[in-house]
């Protein structure tokens, strides 16, 4: 049996190591993935849940589901990268699904509720996902990989985005840990999204190279690193 601790993951497709791109079929995604990196940097077990197109409450869930299959002891770290808003999940009899191409002609209204609720719920899944791994006393960090909205979702609550005056929580201090959550959509602001530059599949795909995943892994350790999040 394997001394490692285990580290923990879950997310969408910028996370998933199942990644297949729709616009370039031919492309071989089957590249070491930013997850991969950092556990082997932490010189951890990975176990990534991540799954292409679901959305928040999947993320949620897989992660908490996993962690109780396991002494606490045994886990190392465990990360939640979370996406967009608005993603519908469901699950029947434990299987999970999620339906992409509804959410993408939805743009104001779905049946979950409005932007501003979606983003409202994903809020308190970060919050709750935090006081969790506080309670259990697991290293953890959690980073908004996908931005929370679309362009057009966001327009009204993108200038001075604050999330503690946007859900109104009543607390003495924000109600978010930044020494262990990072940005707001961070895959566009830590990976370039120039072509040119070449950490992107291409001009119609904006997921992960290779390259790309590399950087964003060495941006998330060195995070991990910077701040001693493994102690806790």
């Amino acid at each position: 049996m394997s001394s490692k601790k285990l580290m923990i993951v879950s997310g969408d497709s910028f996370t998933t190591s199942r990644y297949i791109s729709m616009h370039y079929p031919k492309v071989n995604t089957d590249w070491i993935v930013w997850p991969d990196l950092v556990a082997d940097k932490l010189n951890m077990t990975l176990i990534n849940l991540a799954k292409s197109g679901f959305g928040n409450e999947y993320i949620y869930s897989s992660l908490l589901d996993e962690i109780v299959k396991h002494p606490i002891e045994d886990i190392g770290f465990v990360f939640a990268g979370w996406t967009e808003a608005k993603r519908m999940d469901w699950a029947v009899k434990d299987y999970w699904d999620s339906d992409l191409m509804v959410q993408s002609f939805l743009q104001t209204r779905m049946p979950g509720g409005d932007v501003q609720h979606q983003i409202k719920k994903s809020l308190r899944y970060q919050y709750s996902f935090q006081q969790i791994m506080k309670s259990l006393n697991l290293p953890f960090a959690q980073i908004q990989v996908h931005r929370l909205g679309r362009d057009e979702d966001m327009k009204p609550f993108t200038t001075n985005f604050k999330p503690n005056n946007f859900c109104n929580f009543k607390f003495e201090k924000t109600f978010l840990d930044y020494t262990r959550h990072y940005k707001w959509g961070a895959e566009s602001e830590i990976v370039p999204h120039e072509v040119e530059k070449g950490y992107r599949i291409g001009p119609a795909d904006e997921h992960f190279n290779e390259k790309g995943h590399k950087l964003f892994a060495d941006y998330i350790f060195d995070c991990i690193s910077k701040k001693d999040l493994l102690n806790v």
